[in-house]
């Protein structure tokens, strides 16, 4: 049977025509825009000013829900592409809402796709009108040129019917929220409860109009500190909580050796190395890595709970294991106990005759009993990849399969393919490249190869362009893996795909709110995720732009939030003098690449070792400190403290205008007790409410409390209703905000 909803939802080019222009230069109409010919430079509107308001109105055919603008660019990056720019969008050409802010990337991929906003309140709005304003251009001085535009959606007539009809009730809705919000604030109770009896509209949840009454009306202040309660007990507050800044703590497990010995004791300086947490058993697992001199081939394990390492092998090579290297990938597997090694890095040195093995072998180590295992001594004779380096390599625990994606390649070419190990010099053929994507299947012992590596920068559902340096977490949850930055060559990579696995799909991953703050270009980052909070974390590493020479190593974590597309820097440090971290390194770490981390999602905690400090930042080739990292949030319980400090300062005053022997009382009873004496603002609030009391007692009459102090209450009453869920609270706008001044 046909799908008759699919199709209805299934995104499609949508047509339009050119219906305004601010203004444009005479051989470059907007109507070019309508074709996609990346390779004409003419073939494009221009406007004839560079300076805003410039804009593009396009008229769909017929009303559709946008839901992406594809922009085409010229072949080559130019000085007159879109930096930033905005897009507006609705169905009345004088009333439209901006869908995105965002810019395009300054590289020479022809075609950006952007998401662009198309739900309010999770209801689709058709678009009759949309309006593309540039803003900023690459260069200065130069006007704005838009190459092409596509707009892609769902168009099909009775789907757009039906949302046009979901949204002017959602509009009337609203519209009488607004007026019962109005009457409210005034206290005209009378039209309030004619307009919600006649309408049958809701302002607000129950509880927040149980909460407006007990506050505002009555001046309950104990029955609303019990509303509260019911309202942390049920998560209410978890919405807000999660929109607050993380807090960085960072705490220093292991201080740097700075040049002194701890042989068999932990584990020296280096870079490139792997690292893998158990959480469940609380070990920390770290193998190999680069001392600036050689590679190490070491393997050591960290006690959390103790605060203590152990060497398991000085040589891993010795004990059966893979040889010495960095690089590499490690990962564990938490069920098997077992830790899989994949990969190295092969110096091979021009004009020198070196005995190389270029196959890729793949171990893993067995916890339980301390043994190595290898899986196989070439797994590109088996299906896989060749001998890879600066890859990334993620396990589903629970389908047991293993996902390796980009790093680059090095093989023989030609007849001595078959030779395990063999001299190397210059008249060897050596074939380099950027390896594809890999999986790995545990139980069967099978190699796939999803897909090679794309050419040039292009993507597409079935494949994404290789590089290195870049990062890649699973999502055990959704199933789906996430790919972001690395570099391939000399371009450095910013965007950010997400791979279904069940799908077997590549996509976009889209910011909803632009480009402007996002981590900077570079490799070498480092990533974790938490499938339970719906967040992933990255760590800077060595930055890079595409238009600039060096590099650029910094301090900074930033934070992704997948249910809201959007990025936020929780975390930066941008000193990058030597005698600054030599003052700082036992309170923070100094900036690095090549280090690495892990993380905890139990005690929300991540796990920093070694590293590359770069030329500037350290004496040290290399790093050997271990660091603790807490990104703190605020919790339900600190809202709920904040509530009670809020209902109890508000009875506190409405007290000193009564009676001041039982306002000190409740001062020193009760007000004391909720103090957040760690809050500098709220210590000197508390001191400053004591001075209350020797300014007399005010001519306000306590027999009328909820006329005098309605405004205070209420206002309050709005402060507390913030920390809820919006969909239980009133609109956030006024009435009075719609009249034009």
């Amino acid at each position: 049977m046909l799908n008759t909803s699919s199709n209805k939802n299934k995104k499609q080019v949508i047509a339009y025509r050119i219906n305004n222009w601010s203004s444009y230069e005479s051989d470059f109409h907007p109507n070019n825009i309508l074709e996609d010919r990346p390779h004409d430079q003419s073939s494009r509107w221009l406007s004839r000013s560079c300076n805003p308001p410039q804009f593009l109105l396009l008229k769909l055919t017929s009303p559709a829900i946008v839901q992406e603008l594809i922009v085409g660019k010229f072949e080559k990056p130019h000085v007159s592409d879109l930096k930033r720019f905005k897009v507006l969008g609705g169905i009345d050409e004088d009333n439209l809402m901006e869908l995105l802010d965002s810019g395009l990337r300054d590289d020479d991929r022809n075609l950006e796709i952007f998401n662009i906003k198309h739900k309010i309140n999770d209801v689709m709005f058709p678009c009759q009108f949309i309006k593309i304003v540039p803003i900023q251009t690459r260069s200065p001085n130069f006007g704005f040129s838009i190459w092409y535009i596509q707009l892609r959606g769902i168009k099909d007539a009775e789907k757009v019917t039906d949302c046009i009809q979901k949204v002017a009730r959602f509009k009337e809705t609203e519209a009488i929220r607004l007026c019962l919000k109005y009457f409210r604030q005034h206290d005209f109770m009378e039209a309030f409860s004619s307009l919600q009896k006649n309408t049958n509209v809701v302002l607000e949840d129950p509880l927040l109009t149980k909460l407006y009454l007990e506050l505002v009306k009555q001046g309950n202040f104990e029955s609303c500190e019990n509303i509260i309660m019911e309202a942390l007990h049920e998560d209410l507050f978890e919405g807000y909580v999660k929109n607050q800044d993380l807090k960085p703590y960072w705490t220093l497990l292991t201080p740097p050796s700075e040049g002194y010995s701890y042989h068999h004791q932990r584990p020296g300086m280096r870079g490139g190395h792997q690292m893998c947490l158990d959480f469940t058993r609380g070990t920390i697992y770290v193998f190999g890595g680069w001392d600036g001199t050689h590679d190490i081939g070491d393997l050591w394990a960290y006690n959390i709970h103790d605060n203590k390492w152990k060497l398991l092998s000085a040589n891993v090579h010795k004990d059966g294991g893979p040889c010495n290297r960095s690089c590499h990938k490690m990962i564990i597997d938490r069920n098997k106990q077992r830790l899989y090694v994949l990969g190295r890095y092969v110096e091979v040195k021009s004009k020198t005759n070196m005995q190389i093995d270029l196959k890729n072998d793949f171990y893993y180590f067995d916890i339980a009993s301390n043994k190595w295992i290898l899986i196989s001594a070439d797994t590109e004779a088996d299906g896989g990849p060749s001998l890879i380096y600066d890859h990334q390599m993620c396990l589903d625990h629970e389908n047991e399969r293993i996902y390796i994606f980009g790093g680059q390649f090095l093989k023989v070419l030609g007849n001595c393919r078959s030779t395990s190990v063999r001299n190397i010099d210059d008249e060897t053929p050596l074939e380099r490249g950027f390896s594809g994507f890999y999986l790995y299947d545990l139980r069967k012992n099978h190699w796939t190869k999803i897909c090679n590596d794309c050419d040039g920068f292009k993507s597409s559902k079935s494949g994404i362009p290789s590089r290195t340096g870049h990062v890649m977490v699973f999502d055990d949850l959704k199933r789906k893996l996430y790919i972001f930055g690395g570099q391939k060559g000399a371009y450095v990579f910013s965007d950010f795909y997400v791979y279904d696995t069940e799908l077997q799909e590549f996509s976009m991953v889209y910011d909803k709110f632009g480009r402007a703050a996002v981590p900077a270009s570079g490799f070498t980052q480092r990533a974790t995720i938490d499938s339970v909070l719906g967040e992933i974390y990255v760590f800077s590493g060595c930055k890079k732009d595409n238009n600039r020479k060096g590099e650029n190593v910094c301090n900074s974590v930033w934070v992704f939030d997948l249910s809201s597309c959007h990025w936020s820097c929780v975390y930066q440090n941008d000193n990058n003098t030597e005698n600054y971290w030599n003052q700082m390194q036992y309170l923070e770490p100094r900036p690095r690449y090549a280090h690495q981390l892990v993380y905890n999602p139990i005690k929300k905690t991540h796990y920093m070792f070694g590293g590359n400090p770069g030329k500037s930042l350290s004496s040290q080739p290399r790093l050997d400190d271990f660091w603790r990292l807490q990104l703190i949030r605020t919790t339900g319980k600190t809202v709920a403290r904040r509530c009670f400090w809020l209902l109890r300062k508000q009875r506190y005053m409405e007290l000193t205008t009564q009676d001041s022997v039982k306002a000190l009382q409740y001062l020193q009873a009760n007000l004391g007790d909720v103090i957040d004496h760690n809050s500098q603002d709220e210590s000197e609030e508390f001191q400053h409410l004591a001075s209350l009391l020797f300014d007399g007692i005010s001519s306000k009459s306590a027999a009328e409390p909820t006329k005098h102090y309605f405004n205070d209450r209420l206002k309050l009453f709005n402060t507390i209703v913030s920390f809820f869920p919006e969909k239980m609270t009133p609109p956030k706008s006024d009435l009075t905000d719609l009249i034009p001044f």
